[in-house]
């Protein structure tokens, strides 16, 4: 068992997405995304003494330029808050994708939720494509992750 996923920084771990986890497992058989433009680069599993939390999925993808964000999903099909790693995009446009409000609306969605812009999501004026590309990222590796729990560690 990992104790702490540090990705750049101390500051954006997976300890930030599941507080509560005594360790994060590593998963060597996490499916692929099924898009050309999104890749799983790593998935862990959160564990606490009392059994699995949930996973921690780094995804990168097209946005208008790339992103590659950790998406944290409970055993329950919850997401937890997104944590960006990187976002190449315009500067002051598509990285306000980053930035509260926008970031802050997945945290609560379920996996199985639309993430559609307008419809279960704001957007962002003059950033549509990079909100677009960072929803669908969000989307896939949060589906994918209730899945493999539910496959794997009896979630839902």
């Amino acid at each position: 068992m990992t104790n702490l996923l540090t990705v750049n920084s101390p500051s954006r771990t997976a300890t930030t997405i599941f507080p509560d986890a005594a360790g994060f497992d590593p998963v060597t058989d996490f499916p692929a995304s099924g898009s050309s433009s999104i890749t799983f680069n790593k998935a862990y599993i959160a564990r606490s003494e009392n059994g699995v939390l949930g996973a921690v999925v780094m995804a990168t993808g097209a946005t208008y330029k790339s992103s590659t964000l950790l998406v944290g999903t409970g055993i329950d099909r919850v997401l937890k808050p997104v944590v960006f790693i990187e976002n190449t995009d315009t500067a002051g446009l598509g990285t306000k994708t980053a930035e509260s409000p926008f970031i802050d609306q997945f945290a609560g969605k379920t996996a199985d939720d639309s993430f559609v812009l307008g419809e279960d999501l704001d957007g962002i004026s003059g950033a549509t494509i990079s909100a677009r590309g960072v929803s669908r990222i969000v989307q896939l590796a949060a589906y994918h992750s209730g899945a493999y729990l539910a496959e794997h560690h009896g979630g839902k």
